[in-house]
């Protein structure tokens, strides 16, 4: 039987998470994983924004149907190794918060990565890579050759195995 280990990654709500996610699961064969992928965002301004906020309008507003796309072909790939996978909001970058949340979640291991560049758009969204690699928690920092500044589509070919550069080249 496999073990089995509760973590957390950075979610920029691109395909990058999915690529991170990848590489723990080639990198860990005989593990299955609950995944909590977190986004950081500041909390609302004033009273009456701060009552009628929503982590559902949240996550509708972030969410783009490419990144629910690449979700959805990520837990059809790893269903099998996968207990749980879900997302949520931090909404302060103090250091104290972030492990009060990760023991609270019961979080054992924090997933991070070098050389792919996670770009937190959101309007009020906040880079938490920087905080999760301050946590008390042990961190695993996953290599990546050096990214390149390319469309979204081009980062999706290592998810499914095939270049698409030779489709792009063929179909000119």
């Amino acid at each position: 039987m496999r073990q089995s280990r509760k973590i957390v990654i950075p979610n920029d709500f691109s395909v990058r998470p999915m690529l991170l996610l990848e590489k723990i699961m080639e990198s860990n064969p005989n593990v299955n994983f609950d995944i909590l992928m977190l986004h950081g965002i500041y909390p609302p301004e004033g009273l009456g924004n701060l009552l009628f906020f929503s982590k559902m309008e949240v996550f509708k507003n972030l969410e783009n149907e490419s990144y629910v796309k690449e979700y959805c072909a990520f837990m059809n790939k790893f269903k099998s190794r996968i207990t749980a996978m879900h997302s949520d909001l931090i909404t302060s970058t103090s250091s104290f918060s972030l492990n009060l949340f990760l023991k609270s979640n019961n979080i054992e291991e924090v997933y991070v990565p070098d050389g792919l560049h996670f770009k937190f758009s959101g309007r009020d969204s906040f880079n938490l890579i920087p905080l999760l690699k301050k946590s008390n928690i042990p961190v695993r920092t996953l290599l990546f050759q050096v990214e390149k500044d390319t469309e979204l589509s081009s980062e999706v070919a290592p998810l499914f195995r095939f270049d698409l550069s030779q489709f792009l080249i063929n179909s000119i």
